[in-house]
This record gives C-alpha cells, structure tokens and sequence, in this order.
C-alpha cells in the first residue's frame, strides 16, 4: 500500500493556486477555506473511525473539492453557480479530466488553466472514485440515493466540513465582496418567501429560490439542518460562526424581524448555544 505524501498535495495546491491574484479577496477566501475544509474533513473523518489512507481520503477531498472555484473566479468573478458554472463540476473536469464529466455541461467551457491531472495532487491508490464523487456532488441539493455506503460517507464528509467552513468564511470576509452586492443593497435586503420557507421547513434552500442578498445569507444558515454527523453538529456550536451570522444587523425592520426570530430557531434545535 503507498502511503500518501500530503505534502505532495500541499506543493501541487500552491502551485496551482500560484496562477491566480492571490490579492483578490475571491481568491484568498477560496485558499483559506481549503484548508480548513481540509482539516475539517480529518477531523469529522477521525470522529468516524477512519484511519490512515481511508483518513486521507477523506482530508484529500476536502484539499481538491474547490479546486474549480478560482477558474470560476477568474472567468466570471463570482461564487453564483446559477450566474456562471457549476463550480463542483468544473472541480472535476480540473482534476480529472472532460471524459468524467457525467452530463456534458463543461465540456465547451473555456480554459485558459493548464488542465491538471488528479495524480498530480495525491499518490492515494483506491479511492479515486470515491474522492471524484464526493467532489462532483459536494454542493449539490442532494446526493444520489443510490451511492454504495462507502461512497455516501465520503459525500457527507465532504458536504458536512464545507457547510461549516462556509460560515466562518462568511463571517472574516465582507459579505458584498462575497455576494458582489454594494452595502446598501445589502442591508435593506428582503428575505424571499420561499426563503423562509425553507428555514422553517428545517432544509437547504434550493440555489433557484434565492434572489436577494439576505436570501444568501439565510441559504448559508441553513445548510446547518443538513448536517449529517453528530460531531459536525458538535463543531457548530463550538465554533460559534452561526450564532455570529444569525445576529446580522439588516436596515430593513422585517429582515431584522426574521434573523431575530431564525435565532431563537435555531436556539431551540440546539445548533446554536442557548447560552
């Protein structure tokens, strides 16, 4: 068995990410969140048992799954999938080439990146179909129901580390420059509807239903409902970033309405302290 060189990934990742400003906050919050999303997949990995090149594996997905985002960034300048590309898909077209990609979306798609080969990243032997699938589906609504066990795992890992990554970010980076909105429009932002909807029915809001900058917002506080393991629900009160995304201070006296009574929500099912 080859034991893998994760120092070998770290070198490859710098290298690549070496192509793109660094200087443009898109990018550095892009960088940041790997690793932690790494790190965090280790350690949700761990709590689950894994050891190992299983344990890799696991941080290996979490080092790959945005390797996609900076060619979305330098094409299209922005995180919006519905307002540019399915930024999982273009992670694996990146790593393992236009023949895995299921659906034929990316296949047109310009790049001006040197494709890079998932080899050049990882030394892991085994666990190239369940790394490509969980990167594939990572932002996904939903997963396919019909993945085998091992495979899932792998998915909700990966889905649970970036969920929580994902609002620490939204906390140390400014939010118009994530949402590409100006303050104003940021602050006297409606909540959709179908937005709230989805919060009180405790699930994702569907990418198609969010049309504002507060619906951003409540779609990232959310994801909270879709945790899968019980350690991830336990590093989201440790963490504290939802509690702190939850006290955004809107100009619009509904929108501060809502984000009081999302507070006392989430207080309720435990996934924000009640302390």
């Amino acid at each position: 068995m080859i034991i893998m060189d994760r120092r070998k990934t770290l070198e490859a990742f710098a290298s690549y990410v070496n192509q793109y400003d660094s200087k443009d906050p898109k990018i550095s919050l892009k960088i940041k969140h790997t690793y932690k999303v790494a790190e965090l997949c280790e350690k949700i990995g761990a709590a689950l048992g894994l050891t190992g090149d299983g344990l890799d594996a696991a941080w290996l997905c979490g080092m790959l799954h945005d390797i996609g985002r900076f060619e979305q960034i330098r094409q299209y300048n922005t995180f919006i999938d519905g307002k540019s590309v399915d930024h999982a898909k273009l992670s694996c077209v990146v790593l393992f080439g236009e023949g895995r990609d299921k659906d034929g979306i990316l296949k047109r798609l310009p790049m001006p990146c040197q494709m890079t080969e998932f080899e050049k990243f990882a030394d892991i032997e085994g666990y190239e179909d369940e790394i490509y699938t969980a990167i594939y589906w990572h932002s996904s609504y939903r997963i396919p129901e019909d993945l085998d066990e091992r495979t899932r795992m792998y998915c909700n890992i990966l889905r649970d580390a970036d969920k929580l990554d994902i609002l620490r970010a939204n906390l140390n980076t400014p939010l118009e420059d994530i949402y590409n909105v100006s303050t104003e429009e940021l602050y006297r932002a409606r909540i959709t509807p179908e937005v709230m909807k989805a919060f009180d029915e405790h699930h994702a809001v569907p990418r198609e239903v969010k049309k504002t900058p507060a619906d951003h917002i409540v779609g990232h506080v959310c994801l909270a409902y879709e945790l899968v393991y019980p350690v991830s629900r336990e590093l989201i009160r440790e963490q504290g970033y939802l509690q702190k995304i939850l006290e955004f201070e809107s100009e619009n006296p509904e929108t501060r309405e809502q984000f009081a009574y999302m507070r006392q929500e989430m207080k309720r099912v435990q996934l924000i302290k009640t302390t």
